[in-house]
């Protein structure tokens, strides 16, 4: 359950991006009603997720702080981008199969520009989801504790106050 409802805060974020940065009237139609929709899914899950956990004993809670910490960590520091990993993805590897770029090239691309200060921020007013959806979402249900808490620091994963 709580994996549907990161998949669901990701849905929710991409289709946001994507209504912001458009300038077509119809493409902002149908993103806005896509993000009411999986809004309510979003929604959904914090109002049941919320008093579940609530009555899990604090052992249970910790656990599922953890899983949910050990995902969040993955996604922002652990993920598949320029790694090893990402070259036996083949779902990733389909991105430079697809624009004919060798791999190795990609790769390599990839670190010059790090070394070269170019990151991979997002411009203004674009929305980030784990710092801005589900790092708030896991807040909200209850699976911030301050044991986790310190591991999300450890990791340098921000965590509003």
């Amino acid at each position: 359950m709580d994996e549907a409802r990161h998949v669901e805060g990701l849905a929710l974020d991409a289709f946001n991006n994507m209504y912001r940065a458009t300038q077509c009237e119809l493409l902002k139609k149908i993103t806005f009603n896509v993000m009411r929709d999986e809004y309510r899914h979003v929604s959904f899950g914090h109002v049941y997720l919320g008093p579940v956990i609530a009555k899990l004993d604090e052992e249970a809670r910790e656990d599922l702080t953890d899983f949910a910490f050990q995902a969040v960590n993955t996604l922002m520091n652990g993920g598949t981008a320029n790694t090893i990993a990402s070259r036996v993805d083949p779902g990733f590897m389909e991105v430079p199969a697809n624009g004919n770029i060798d791999p190795d090239d990609f790769f390599k691309g990839r670190a010059e520009a790090e070394e070269a200060g170019i990151t991979q921020e997002l411009p203004p007013c674009q929305i980030h989801s784990i710092t801005d959806l589900m790092i708030p979402a896991l807040a909200r249900v209850g699976l911030i504790t301050p044991t986790v808490r310190k591991k999300y620091e450890e990791a340098g994963v921000p965590i509003a106050a």
